[in-house]
């Protein structure tokens, strides 16, 4: 009986420390990658860590992203060669792409994730292209969707 005590005790013990060790490994990480990122891509596009918020059991982190200007030209005149576009589409396209683009991330750092209910697991990542204003909440509200770009990853134990 004291054996399997012991077990529970070490057991919680590890599970309640195991995130928060985790979320400050995490951050470390994300920063790593946005030099990857950046290195990577060769000035096509910039990103930046904007804000990090370190949790218990989960973090979140703002990034913003801006693209090349050249990259941007090729882009609208790529979307402006498929027939049928509408110039007007087209303007909203170019306006949200010139300025800095945000990208709002939720982190959720196990082994026990409490975001949507609760789960095993090693980690969970939702990243969000933020279209709350600008021009791509002009875009979002044409095309009559919730959100532009969202990104759902998780990371089980196998």
């Amino acid at each position: 009986m004291k054996k399997l005590a012991a077990f529970l005790t070490v057991t919680l013990l590890l599970g309640g420390l195991a995130p928060g060790a985790a979320g400050f490994m995490l951050q470390s990480v994300v920063a790593d990658r946005v030099a990857v990122v950046n290195r990577q891509n060769n000035n096509v596009l910039v990103l930046e860590l904007e804000d990090y918020q370190r949790g218990w059991f989960s973090s979140s982190a703002g990034f913003n992203l801006q693209f090349d200007d050249s990259y941007r030209q090729s882009m609208a005149e790529l979307f402006m060669t498929e027939p049928g576009r509408d110039p007007e589409v087209l303007e909203l396209y170019e306006a949200a792409l010139a300025g800095r683009l945000a990208v709002v991330v939720a982190l959720n750092h196990g082994p026990l994730l409490v975001s949507d209910g609760m789960q095993l697991g090693l980690g969970s990542v939702i990243a969000e292209l933020d279209a709350s204003s600008g021009e791509l909440s002009r875009i979002r509200e044409y095309l009559g969707v919730p959100y532009l770009v969202r990104q759902y990853s998780y990371i089980g134990f196998s």
